[in-house]
């Protein structure tokens, strides 16, 4: 199964959703070494008495790290924390999960190469203890506790420092104190580091004064190595002073940038939902309108409807006798009413089979040119369908209107009222046309 280095060490920037049954295997592997090596240590001890030089202080130091181990072990298993981290403690993460990876490493190749292991198991157990705390602080990375786990990896180094202080060269010592130097500096603040490196001679004069160093140590090489591991904090501290204030600014451009997205989502939202608004109000507004045409195309209709009957209302087409068709003009008269009235009498003549139509226009106040044109078309068409067409009730006025149009009324008969016509119209039985004018 392939490794993703990037998640193993990346930190996790969402809250788990549950708790995880590996993390209570993991933490559990912690708390069991840590209660061995407490429940081994004494015999170990005495054997390490009887053979070496080691004494109080580092079975001390010993049972510190196997207690740190079970509570931590404890705390990470029960609770499972996870912390909310930035940009910054992201990438602090990130370098302390690298470094205890290395820590790991560096642990396990020394179980399976060290051949005291197999002469001591206490031996053996310590050198896992090595990789169970530094396990236990690669998972405070990733779940956001970066600090914390600093803190843990600087007393690791500390703890060691103090093991191997009595028999170890300065050269070792120094190494081992140099990791927890740039840990500090570069994870916890710039600067912890110098605190840290200054503190190396007031570290030694404590062992000695607990008894842990059994030669004297030589002031002079405390001294320059403590002078190096100040220069190298220095240089960590510029380091990360320089990085943690771009990081910063990355962080405050971030922010703005994100606080931009969140207000650009909200316009967007904003228009989303005023283009929707409007999307309705649009569709609205069609259905109005459409409503409307619906209703004015009905009003027309039935304004188209009623005209209709008002015309034939107000021109009825009365039969008076067999064959003789008789057409009342009342009111005044426009082009659309003359065409109408067009067409109801020429429908009549074919449907009633007359041979006469009499125009009465006894009711007409006004003959204006619409209604003289209309009289031609009405007799003209009467006449192309085989029947006669007879005026009635002519007035001065009307005759000298038909004058000045110069319109063609010498085929068509006059009567002076509805009576006479009839009565002449009766005369003919035969539907052809004729000269009626007398």
């Amino acid at each position: 199964m392939r490794v993703s280095w990037a998640r193993l060490t990346n930190v996790q920037t969402t809250q788990p959703v549950s708790k995880n049954w590996r993390v209570w295997l993991f933490s559990s592997l912690g708390l069991v070494c840590g209660v061995l090596f407490l429940i081994l240590l004494p015999l170990y001890a005495l054997q390490l008495v009887q053979e070496t030089d080691r004494n109080e202080l580092w079975i001390a130091t010993t049972v510190t790290r196997a207690i740190s181990i079970i509570l931590l072990a404890l705390w990470i298993g029960v609770w499972q924390p996870w912390r909310l981290t930035n940009m910054s403690e992201q990438r602090q993460g990130r370098v302390l999960s690298i470094v205890c990876l290395i820590i790991m490493a560096v642990g396990a190749s020394l179980i399976w190469l060290d051949a005291d292991i197999y002469r001591f198991p206490v031996a053996g157990l310590e050198y896992i203890n090595l990789v169970v705390i530094n396990s236990q602080i690669l998972w405070l990375s990733r779940r956001g506790w970066v600090r914390l786990g600093a803190f843990f990896a600087i007393g690791s180094f500390l703890l060691q420092v103090i093991i191997n202080i009595s028999d170890a060269p300065i050269a070792t010592v120094a190494v081992i104190y140099m990791f927890g130097v740039l840990i500090a500096g570069l994870l916890i603040r710039w600067w912890a580091g110098l605190l840290l490196a200054a503190a190396l001679p007031l570290l030694y004069l404590l062992v000695e004064l607990l008894g842990g160093v059994n030669s004297p140590t030589i002031p002079l090489v405390v001294l320059i190595y403590t002078i190096i591991l100040v220069a190298l904090a220095g240089v960590v501290a510029l380091y990360a002073q320089s990085l943690e204030q771009a990081l910063q600014q990355a962080d405050a451009r971030t922010a703005e940038l994100t606080e931009s997205q969140n207000q650009l989502a909200i316009t967007n939202m904003q228009l989303e939902n005023q283009t929707y608004t409007l999307q309705n109000a649009q569709d609205e507004l069609q259905r109005f309108v459409a409503q409307q045409e619906a209703q004015i195309a009905e009003a027309v209709a039935t304004i188209r409807e009623r005209s209709i009957e008002i015309h034939t209302i107000q021109t009825p087409l009365i039969r008076v006798a067999a064959g003789v068709l008789v057409a009342p003009l009342i009111g005044t008269w426009d082009r659309e009413r003359s065409q109408s009235f067009l067409i109801r009498v020429l429908q009549g003549i074919e449907q009633q089979k007359v041979h006469t139509v009499v125009l009465d226009l006894t009711g007409l106040t006004l003959l204006n040119d619409a209604a003289a044109q209309m009289l031609e078309r009405v007799l003209k068409a009467a006449q192309l369908l085989g029947c006669r067409g007879i005026l009635v009730g002519i007035q001065p006025e009307m005759a000298q209107t038909l004058v000045n149009l110069n319109l063609d009324f010498s085929d068509i008969h006059t009567a002076s009222d509805l009576a006479d016509a009839v009565m002449y119209s009766l005369r003919f039985n035969q539907r052809f046309p004729v000269s009626l004018r007398s």
